[in-house]
């Protein structure tokens, strides 16, 4: 439902899941927080045309989401919150920043800011992309293909991990 009147976008702490998700053209929205459930966005994020948004805290934490378009949004300076930089990370060319404010004007400038992408396990393959982040696994052996590497795995459920384990099934 659009309404022009609304300054703080919150109060979506329960939603886990939506298909697109767009915000689009408020001139009074400064704020976009509680979405701290959130993990998947089916379709695009879309944040665009609020020229006093200045706050899009509500998707710092992991989220699943295939396209990010951030756009003509002039006072907005952080682009650097963790669904962001995650997507960044995995593939520049899915986030789309354009005229916003600085530190939110180019997908380079925001990498900067996002820094070093983590990978907790010094495997050499970085937590977003790592099938294992907690367990050094840099072959990313997954024998049943079901996204988790067999370096964490008991698929038989023997108390031997999967890539030790001479019977996985």
């Amino acid at each position: 439902t659009y309404n022009p009147n609304v300054s703080i976008i919150d109060g979506f702490n329960s939603l886990s899941s939506t298909g697109s998700l767009f915000f689009s053209s408020n001139n009074l929205l400064t704020s976009i927080t509680g979405f701290t459930s959130l993990s998947v966005i089916n379709g695009n994020l879309e944040i665009a045309n609020h020229p006093f948004l200045s706050d899009i805290s509500g998707f710092d934490h992991p989220i699943s989401v295939p396209q990010i378009y951030i756009q003509n949004n002039s006072f907005l300076s952080s682009c650097n919150v963790e669904a962001i930089c995650n997507k960044l990370w995995q593939n520049v060319s899915s986030v789309t920043l354009s005229n916003n404010g600085a530190n939110c004007s180019s997908t380079s400038v925001v990498l900067q800011n996002c820094g070093t992408a983590p990978d907790t396990d010094g495997d050499g393959v970085i937590d977003v992309n790592d099938n294992c982040p907690a367990i050094a696994n840099p072959n990313q052996a997954d024998w049943n293909n079901d996204g988790i590497g067999d370096a964490c795995q008991d698929t038989d459920g023997d108390t031997i991990l999967d890539a030790a384990d001479n019977c996985k099934a």
